[in-house]
């Protein structure tokens, strides 16, 4: 039997995004929780209500300029199956390049840590141009992940990336995980470079 929290979020998830993983719906009834618990806290004069003053969209960005042509840095950020390669954030990325279709992140916080898995959808696949996957989530949590290469001349191009956050566990989210994201997309320029 699924309590008044999972109940709601299982519906939303299952409104926004077909089915949730179990990591999906783990995670938002878990950080529900969290936010109640500091949200009560906060009303005893416990904890600052830092919460309530963040705001509902949020977004981390990475950049990092290449020596190297776009196309061939495109070549390598397409290519998803050899992720294991070079991307030590998300060494693993299950997609068929359907738009729409699921798109599976072995997402690894650490290094050498135990990736663990989230499901999105892959929103924009453009060859050359932008490579885009999410969760449309439209009340609790939604995301979208970007990532980009700019030409700059022949042999040197940018590599951009970033992660959108909107909805009611937006602040929470980057109260708890904001640095861990940032430092994670960071990883991701680093790597590709």
């Amino acid at each position: 039997h699924c309590s008044y929290f999972q109940s709601v979020l299982l519906e939303e998830s299952e409104i926004s995004n077909g089915m949730t993983s179990n990591y999906l719906l783990s995670f938002l009834i878990s950080a529900h929780m969290q936010l109640l618990v500091k949200i009560l806290l906060s009303t005893i004069g416990v904890l600052p209500l830092q919460l309530a003053q963040m705001p509902m969209k949020s977004s981390i960005e990475s950049r990092i300029m290449i020596q190297a042509p776009a196309e061939e840095e495109w070549k390598i950020l397409e290519d998803l199956e050899s992720y294991s390669n070079w991307n030590t954030f998300t060494p693993r990325i299950e997609c068929d390049r359907q738009l729409g279709h699921d798109v599976i992140l072995h997402v690894a916080w650490e290094i050498g840590q135990k990736p663990i898995q989230q499901k999105e959808e892959l929103l924009v696949w453009e060859p050359g141009k932008l490579l885009s996957w999410g969760i449309k989530g439209k009340t609790f949590l939604g995301t979208l992940r970007i990532q980009e290469v700019h030409v700059i001349d022949e042999q040197t191009c940018e590599y951009y990336t970033r992660d959108d956050f909107w909805g009611m566990m937006t602040p929470m989210v980057m109260l708890f995980y904001k640095k861990k994201v940032k430092a994670g997309i960071d990883r991701v320029a680093a790597d590709l470079k």
